[in-house]
């Protein structure tokens, strides 16, 4: 007999394994290859097996090439979010393993990173939530979240423009492409823009038409600096306590040795300045990102002619609150539903919840308008019930009580109890959520929610909210 075969099947006799299959299930068996009765001239068939496993399961993700592209990455789109409704809190597996101690452990995703400084095992970790806003019909937004160390949850990743600071879509300026001068759009004029405030001593002004200038239809203003302070301002009122805004202007240091600044005050940190470059006679974007105070919030945006003399060309001035949500164009319908038959008798409101729902109000402009049809079934019984509210800090009933009184002389019966209530001022960035209570008396024998009574198939009980933009 062939000496290596003869060593293969004395291995597979010592180890109770078929040495034709090692490496083909990764088990303790496997693992536990070579021991101490392993024959030393097997110990590099076992090697190799050992490093082939390795390779093809460690290559389903990551790139195992030979030469330079043996890289160790990770194969494109094989990063693995975690996908379902409810945001994820621990890892799937046995969590991070501690090499010291030999064991795995600490699977929530707070937990720190062995080794690391303040840093999660959560850091980095995507999660898609499947029905965000909307449960109907698995009518799912799709919301990608980023693990969040500060706070220890989830949070939205939010769109971002090209620029460097994110967006929402609507400008809060007035006149950013000075299209209005004198009240005409004539480009002899020399009046300060519409909307504007000269800063003293005053620059003066002319207006570039159409043909002049490179950004797009309408005007562009030029400002010769007079005096070391001369500039334009604009002052925006009323805006978000401790808010972060970004206002971007297009300008065009026109001549050699000319210099243009946009700056903001008012903020948190004031002045913020961003300054072209000089003497270009090229536009370029300046941009500033700027935190309100945590009071009456007010910014003043100002564009500059860096030194006397000096020639500056602005355009398209811009200003957004970072990362705003928008409205979308229709409404949002959020349903729950209960047809499962509830004996129900208890004097209390809050013992008695029927149906809860909530919804995120992503931003101002929105209204939530909640209908409940109540599917009841009733023998010689009062029933009361009403709507509660909570957007942070507890449920508030915010509809009157509704009764329902059955018919009399001791008669079985079955109706719909419907209830509305409008939420015109939801907080802004809470989940507001919005809920069914029932009250009866001691001796009550109402039914809610009858799939059947007395051979009439009922639909059940329903709670419909509809997120509703008003702008």
């Amino acid at each position: 007999m062939n000496r290596r075969l003869f060593q293969w099947l004395s291995l597979g006799a010592v180890l109770g394994v078929s040495v034709w299959a090692i490496g083909a299930t990764w088990d303790a068996t496997y693992e536990a290859i070579p021991d101490g009765t392993s024959l030393a001239a097997d110990l590099d068939t076992v090697i190799k097996s050992f490093k082939l496993e390795t390779r093809n399961r460690a290559s389903t993700e990551d790139i195992w090439g030979t030469g330079s592209d043996d890289n160790a990455l990770h194969r494109l789109g094989s990063a693995r979010a975690f996908i379902q409704n409810a945001a994820p809190t621990d890892l799937v597996g046995p969590g991070q393993y501690n090499s010291a101690a030999g064991a795995f452990g600490g699977t929530p995703l707070s937990t720190e990173e062995l080794g690391a400084s303040v840093i999660d095992i959560g850091a980095g970790r995507l999660w898609v939530d499947l029905d965000g806003l909307d449960t109907l019909n698995d009518l799912d937004d799709r919301q990608l979240n980023v693990w969040n160390e500060t706070s220890n949850t989830f949070v939205p990743v939010l769109a971002r423009d090209p620029g460097s600071a994110g967006i929402g879509a609507t400008n809060l300026i007035y006149n950013g492409s000075f299209e209005v001068t004198d009240g005409t759009g004539a480009t002899g004029s020399t009046a300060v823009p519409a909307g504007w405030t000269a800063v003293a001593p005053a620059p003066t002004f002319s207006y570039k038409d159409p043909t002049g200038v490179s950004e797009g239809e309408g005007l562009a203003v030029d400002l010769t600096g007079t005096g070391a302070s001369g500039a334009i301002s604009q002052t925006l009122a009323g805006l978000k306590a401790s808010t972060i805004y970004v206002f971007r202007v297009r300008a065009n240091p026109t001549t050699a040795a000319d210099s243009c600044a946009l700056t903001v005050t008012g903020g948190v940190t004031t002045p913020t300045t961003d300054t072209s470059a000089v003497g270009t006679a090229v536009y370029e974007t300046l941009e500033a990102s700027v935190t309100t105070t945590a009071g009456p919030a007010s910014l003043v945006v100002k564009l500059v002619p860096v030194a006397n003399t000096d020639v500056c060309r602005f355009d398209t001035v811009t200003v957004f609150e970072k990362n705003a949500n928008v409205a979308p164009a229709g409404l949002q319908a959020i349903y729950t539903q209960d047809i499962v038959n509830d004996a129900t008798i208890d004097t209390t409101f809050t013992n008695n919840v029927y149906l809860t729902t909530g919804v995120t109000i992503p931003s101002p402009g929105y209204i939530v308008q909640v209908d409940v049809s109540l599917s009841v079934g009733m023998l010689n019984a009062t029933m009361l019930t009403r709507i509660s509210r909570d957007c942070g800090g507890g449920f508030v009933a915010v509809t009157p009580v509704t009764g329902v009184q059955s018919e009399p002389a001791v008669q079985e019966f079955v109706q719909n109890v419907a209830m509305s209530y409008v939420d015109t001022g939801p907080t802004v960035g809470a989940t507001c959520s919005y809920r069914v209570e029932v009250r009866e008396g001691v001796a009550d024998t109402t039914e809610v929610n009858p799939v059947s009574f007395d051979g009439a198939v009922q639909t059940g009980s329903s709670l419909r909210l509809l997120l509703i933009p008003t702008g």
